[in-house]
């Protein structure tokens, strides 16, 4: 969702992008997507909203043979109003989660290589972005076949949350661009929780923050919400979660 309240979106069947106003339910046409382009998971500038950057997916070289190595995904810039697209990430195979920090100063995503899985070897990267293209590019934390990196959130106090499995569980972290401070934010009786799911999917959170002091998230492994302070890092709340039942859809 925009700062505005609007909501981008990228149509199936066409892959172009679109605005929505929810308020007078209608929607514009924005971005044109060529046939065999795919755009996904958008973040708007917080201050200059004619900023959009997206996963891009070029499959124009694929056939259903060669879905596994010949789709292109690379991280993209676009200025809405003059329509240019700029390529902001390349190299990898996969990218995942960009987004703008509250300020606009940073973007941050995960990207990692073939034949790794977003559950087994991803990489987190925070930039400075310069009015369409980024610089002093930083690996923060994740190692290919062995660190996962999950779930990235920027926090309204400007620090960038996310879980970490190095310890063989998905734990929750915070990295300050401001002063490059990495913290492991260990949490007493959760040192073997999961604080983060496998992403089969494009921007699943199982966590969000809330205002300047808490974090709520859910520990899968108890099935249960909890609320955390971020300066104390003492738990606030413990609830169960209501599961809902199985449903059958055959």
């Amino acid at each position: 969702m925009r700062p505005d309240g609007n909501i981008l979106f990228a149509d199936e069947n066409s892959c172009n992008i679109y605005l929505l106003d929810p308020v007078k339910s209608q929607t514009k046409l924005i971005h044109p997507a060529d046939e065999g382009i795919r755009y996904a998971e958008f973040s708007t500038h917080p201050r200059n909203p004619q900023w959009i950057i997206a996963i891009k997916e070029d499959h124009r070289e694929a056939t259903p043979e060669t879905q596994a190595t010949h789709v292109h995904n690379t991280l993209v810039a676009i200025n809405l109003d003059s329509g240019k697209e700029t390529t902001i990430a390349q190299g990898d195979d996969f990218y995942s989660h960009p987004k703008f920090s509250p300020s606009g100063e940073f973007v941050s995503w995960i990207q990692w290589t073939h034949p790794d899985m977003p559950w087994t070897g991803t990489v987190l990267h925070v930039a400075e972005w310069a009015d369409g293209s980024l610089t002093n590019d930083r690996q923060v934390a994740g190692k290919a076949q062995e660190e996962s990196i999950a779930q990235p959130k920027w926090g309204k106090d400007g620090l960038l949350y996310f879980a970490n499995d190095r310890t063989g569980f998905w734990q929750l972290y915070s990295f300050n661009p401001a002063d490059q401070n990495l913290r492991y934010l260990s949490l007493e009786g959760f040192e073997k929780s999961e604080f983060a799911i496998a992403e089969w999917e494009l921007g699943r959170y199982v966590s969000d923050c809330f205002g300047f002091r808490t974090v709520n998230c859910d520990s899968s492994d108890f099935n249960i919400a909890l609320r955390i302070s971020r300066s104390t890092r003492r738990q606030l709340l413990q609830q169960p979660l209501q599961m809902a039942p199985a449903r059958s859809f055959l």
